[in-house]
């Protein structure tokens, strides 16, 4: 090997010399610098996540779900946990199931598997919610909506509600 290779690659790797890729490599390169800006994003949002109570086996989900339905996903965690608590099993005297709280009914009108498992019962929450944003032009009357209906739109019901949720 060539003694000024050998004498260089230690200074590459000490940061001494800085080493731009080839122009054929520049957009291989710039993926892996964005991926790398986005794994730092991620790691950060899941703390943020769990922060919130979520735990660690929900964390990765709730983030999926939430950018699926561009949600922040702080939000879709303050959510779950005001209707669910993180429990998956969770049963309203309604027959709301699951982490997301969602009806049979409301599954029903909107073509939807009613279920408790948590990647269809998120799902289903948010594309719920997301609609409901469609219908009423805000998140927050969305909020209203999803938490009693219309009526909780009209007359602005559960306002603590949708408050913990926003906040």
């Amino acid at each position: 090997m060539n003694l000024k290779i050998l004498l260089i690659i230690p200074l590459i790797f000490l940061g001494a010399i800085s080493v731009k890729p080839p122009p054929v490599f520049e957009e291989d390169y710039q993926q892996y610098i964005s991926m790398a800006e986005f794994n730092k994003k991620y790691i950060a949002d899941l703390e943020k996540i769990k922060a919130l109570g979520a735990p660690d086996s929900l964390a990765p989900l709730i983030y999926s779900k939430s950018v699926k339905y561009g949600f922040a996903p702080e939000m879709v965690t303050r959510l779950i946990k005001i209707e669910s608590n993180f429990n998956k099993f969770a049963l309203s005297n309604k027959g709301a199931i699951g982490l997301m709280q969602t009806t049979q009914s409301t599954c029903k009108a909107y073509n939807l598997e009613y279920s408790y498992e948590e990647s269809v019962n998120i799902d289903n929450g948010l594309y719920i919610l997301s609609d409901k944003v469609n219908q009423y032009g805000t998140l927050e009357l969305a909020l209203y909506s999803y938490n009693g209906g219309w009526k909780a739109v009209k007359y602005k019901f559960n306002s603590h509600y949708v408050k913990s949720i926003l906040d």
